[in-house]
């Protein structure tokens, strides 16, 4: 298929342009999220500062907050390149919506939006997705329907996503790692268990929005060279 092809090819583009820079912010990214877990005295920011208020109550979704505003600011950038390109209409709509997502998903992850949803649908007796699974999982598919509006909006003038498809490919696969440890039955588990459990399903997703933090520059940083190629060397 051509989408297959197309993000092969693109992944391909993003690991020999920016192998080294990948690498490294990748191994910081571990580090951060090992550190986070470590001294972050609790997983969730609003309801562990609201318990304990600790400075570092939830460490792990702050930097998780700042990670997704990064990327989001990344994206308004590509969105105003675009605005000065003729007939780019589609294309800034396209990196405002997937800016402003990315700024809604900071907010929601340090005031826990999708968590209340969740408990007002289980209140109002909505049926649990598969009847087992929580039904956080409905905003999940709301979000993903936001992320595939907004390639049908790219798809045209794709070619700035292609040194981010790599790093964004993780970052999707390290939040489906993070569901998946989600929907593990919880009340079952012991104290302990849940504290590990509980460290890697956020870790996992801490460390899928510091791989979007790098989506955003990476997009920045390519719709920048169209406008403003590099000056070759001895010019």
């Amino acid at each position: 298929m051509a989408i297959r092809h197309w993000l092969r090819d693109s992944c391909n583009v993003a690991w020999r342009r920016y192998a080294r820079f990948l690498l490294v912010s990748w191994i910081a990214g571990a580090a951060v999220c090992l550190y986070a877990g470590w001294a972050g005295e609790g997983l969730y920011y609003y309801l562990d500062y609201m318990w304990n208020g600790r400075p570092n109550a939830g460490l792990m979704t702050l930097v998780s907050g700042f990670c997704l505003v990064a990327c989001g600011w990344g994206l308004f950038v590509a969105a105003r390149r675009a605005m000065r390109t003729p007939g780019g209409q589609r294309e800034t709509a396209g990196w405002v919506l997937a800016g402003m997502g990315c700024l809604w998903l900071a907010f929601d992850e340090v005031i826990q939006l999708h968590e209340r949803a969740a408990h007002f649908m289980q209140r109002a007796g909505v049926p649990q997705p598969l009847g087992v699974l929580d039904h956080d999982l409905y905003l999940f598919a709301a979000y993903f329907a936001g992320l595939v509006l907004v390639f049908a909006l790219l798809w045209p003038t794709r070619r700035p996503l292609e040194p981010a498809m790599l790093p964004l490919l993780v970052a999707i696969a390290c939040f489906a790692v993070s569901e998946i440890l989600d929907q593990l039955p919880w009340i079952r588990m012991s104290h302990d268990t849940q504290q590990i459990v509980g460290a890697f399903e956020e870790g996992y997703k801490v460390f899928g929005a510091w791989t979007l933090a790098i989506c955003g520059l990476l997009v920045a940083d390519e719709k920048t060279r169209e406008q403003f190629p590099p000056t070759p060397r001895g010019a």
